[in-house]
């Protein structure tokens, strides 16, 4: 019986505020070697797209609260990724952005995410 083996490789960058950020990459051994996996986690990837989304529907993060019942400083955290939001107020905030969870959990390939530490 054969042991899969991974790696995190971490690294420290600048971010355009000048605060240091971790940025992630996870790597798996597979069939054809190492294979790289995603840089942020589903936590972050979905805040990303949160905020995206709302600010390309013109909404406020008040708003955004109001329409999916959960609290303005909630839906605040969850968009800074500092919350582990539960999959039914993902499903509350994706029906109040008019959109899935689907859409808001797919890392976007044309940016790069990073991870603060």
């Amino acid at each position: 019986m054969s042991t899969a083996r991974a790696w995190v490789n971490r690294r420290t960058v600048n971010s355009v505020h000048g605060n240091p950020l971790s940025v992630c990459s996870y790597h798996e051994e597979g069939a054809m070697g190492f294979e790289e996996q995603p840089d942020a986690p589903a936590r972050v990837t979905f805040a990303d797209n949160v905020r995206r989304v709302r600010k390309e529907q013109h909404i406020t993060q008040e708003t955004l609260a109001e329409r999916s019942g959960l609290h303005r400083t909630f839906v605040s955290s969850v968009e800074r990724g500092e919350r582990n939001i539960s999959v039914d107020n993902m499903e509350r905030v994706a029906h109040a952005l008019r959109t899935t969870v689907a859409i808001l959990v797919t890392p976007r390939p044309d940016r790069a995410v990073t991870v603060a530490s």
